[in-house]
C-alpha cells in the first residue's frame, strides 16, 4: 500500500505540539523517508522527567489498504526484574487492572521458544530474569482518523511518563526491580516538565459526572449493532453489554459510565471478558502474552491498543478460584468527543476476533442464535436464521435487522 509520508509526519508534529515539547528534552529520530518509517519508524525521544518516552509512527505496511500508519508510544518505567516468577505475573495483572489507559508490558516467558529460530535470549539480548517493564499504547491512522486521533492518542500517552514519574519508585520493590532511570544525554539536570502536572487537570474533570452519562450514544450503538448476528446487546444512559460469539460461548463487552478511574475520576469504562477460566497463574501469564503481542505486532484490524489485559477473578467452585483474562480501557471526561464509545465498541469487537483467531483456533463459534436460544430457552435454532434473535430484540424493543 502507497502511503502519504505527510499524514505520518503531520501526526508526529501534532502530537509534539500539543505536548509543548522543549527542544533540549527531546531527539528527533530517523527520517521521512518511506524504508525509514516501514522498518524502524519515524518521530522522537522525549525526556520530560526521569523516564525516555519514544513517540513513533511506523508504516505504510505493505500489504494492507489500511490501516496505514501505526502510532506507538512508549516509555521507560523498571528494569532488572526478574519476570519469570507467578509471583510477578500476578502482581503485574493487578497493576494493569487499575491502569485502563495504557499497559504496563514486559516479556512474556513464551517469548525465547518463540523467537529460537533468529537465536538464543542471549543473542538477542534478553534475560528474563533481569528484564525491563514498559509502558505501552498504540494507535492506527489513516484518511479517515487523521483528524482526530493523533490529538486523542496523544493527550492519552502522556499519562505514561506521568506514571513512570510519580510511581516507579513506589513499585518497584513489589516487583523487585529499579525504576529504569534516564535523561537527555545534553540536559541531564532538566527539572520535571510541567506537562506532567496535567493529571491534575484530568481529574478535576473527572470529578464532574461522565460525560456519556445521558448522551443516547449506548442505545444508539445498542440499536445499530447490538440485534443482529453476529452481536447482542442492551443498553440505558449508564452503559451497554454487547456480547459476540467465542466458541460455545461468548466475549462479553461493559462499558459504564458509574465505574470511575481511581486517580481519574468519572469518564468512559469499558471491559471486555473472555469466556477462557482457568487458575490465576495461567491466565496471569496469558495476559502478560497478549499486552506483548498488542504492543509489539500490527493489527490488521486497525483497533488501538489503549488499555490493558489482566486476569480477573470470575467465579470460585469448591475451593477453586477461576479467573478470565479481561481488557480493560478508561476514557477520562477530558477526553470525551461524540463517537468515542462507537469506536471503542467496534474496536473491542474487532480485539475479540483477534485473540480468538490467533489463540483459540480449536475453537467453532456457534451463532448467537445458538447461544441464546440454549441460555434463555426461546426456540430452537432450527426453526429459521436469527429467529431468537428477532424475539429477543422484541423483548427488549430493540429494532430488528437481519444483517449489517
Amino acid at each position: 500500500m502507497r502511503g502519504d509520508p505527510e499524514l505520518a509526519t503531520n501526526a508526529i508534529k501534532t502530537i509534539h505540539d500539543l505536548l509543548r515539547i522543549d527542544f533540549d528534552r527531546m531527539e528527533w529520530v530517523g527520517d521521512t523517508s518511506p524504508d525509514t518509517v516501514l522498518k524502524s519508524g519515524y518521530g522522537f525521544d522525549w525526556w520530560p522527567g526521569d523516564f525516555k518516552v519514544e513517540v513513533r509512527v511506523y508504516g505504510p505496511h505493505p500489504e494492507l489498504e489500511r490501516p496505514i500508519y501505526r502510532l506507538s508510544v512508549r516509555t521507560d518505567f523498571l528494569c532488572e526484574v526478574d519476570v519469570t516468577t507467578s509471583e510477578f505475573a500476578r502482581t503485574l495483572s493487578l497493576m494493569n487492572r487499575v491502569l485502563g489507559v495504557f499497559a504496563t508490558c514486559t516479556y512474556p516467558i513464551s517469548f525465547p521458544k518463540a523467537f529460537e529460530k533468529y537465536g538464543s535470549p542471549e543473542k538477542l539480548g534478553l534475560d528474563l530474569k533481569s528484564s525491563k517493564i514498559w509502558l505501552a499504547s498504540s494507535a492506527y491512522l489513516n484518511e479517515s482518523t487523521k483528524d482526530w486521533l493523533p490529538r486523542f492518542f496523544g493527550g492519552l500517552a502522556v499519562l505514561q511518563p506521568i506514571e513512570a514519574q510519580f510511581r516507579a519508585h513506589l513499585v518497584a520493590p513489589l516487583f523487585g526491580g529499579r525504576p529504569d532511570y534516564s535523561r537527555h544525554p545534553n540536559n541531564p539536570r532538566a527539572v520535571v516538565d510541567e506537562i506532567l502536572g496535567v493529571e491534575e487537570d484530568i481529574a478535576r474533570h473527572g470529578q464532574q459526572q461522565s460525560k456519556w452519562r445521558g448522551t443516547g450514544e449506548f442505545e444508539a450503538i445498542a440499536n445499530k449493532w447490538g440485534s443482529s448476528e453476529p452481536r447482542f446487546g442492551l443498553a440505558d444512559e449508564t452503559g451497554l453489554t454487547l456480547e459476540t460469539p467465542f466458541g460455545e460461548e461468548t466475549a462479553m463487552l461493559r462499558m459504564d459510565v458509574e465505574q470511575p478511574h481511581p486517580r481519574l475520576g468519572n469518564g468512559l469504562y469499558a471491559n471486555l471478558k473472555l469466556p477462557f477460566f482457568a487458575d490465576h497463574d495461567q491466565v496471569a501469564a496469558f495476559a502478560i502474552e497478549l499486552n506483548h503481542a498488542e504492543d509489539l505486532m500490527w493489527m490488521r484490524l486497525g483497533f488501538p491498543f489503549i488499555g490493558s489485559w489482566s486476569a480477573v477473578k470470575m467465579h470460585e467452585v469448591e475451593g477453586t478460584e477461576y479467573f478470565a483474562p479481561v481488557f480493560s480501557c478508561f476514557i477520562p471526561n477530558l477526553a470525551y468527543s461524540p463517537g468515542v464509545v462507537e469506536n471503542l465498541a467496534l474496536y473491542c469487537m474487532a480485539r475479540t476476533r483477534w485473540v480468538r483467531e490467533s489463540f483459540f483456533l480449536q475453537l467453532v463459534d456457534h451463532t448467537m442464535d445458538a447461544i441464546l436460544s440454549r441460555r434463555f430457552g426461546i426456540g430452537t435454532p432450527q426453526r429459521g436464521p436469527s429467529m431468537v434473535l428477532q424475539k429477543l430484540s422484541q423483548r427488549f424493543g430493540l429494532p430488528w435487522r437481519q444483517k449489517h
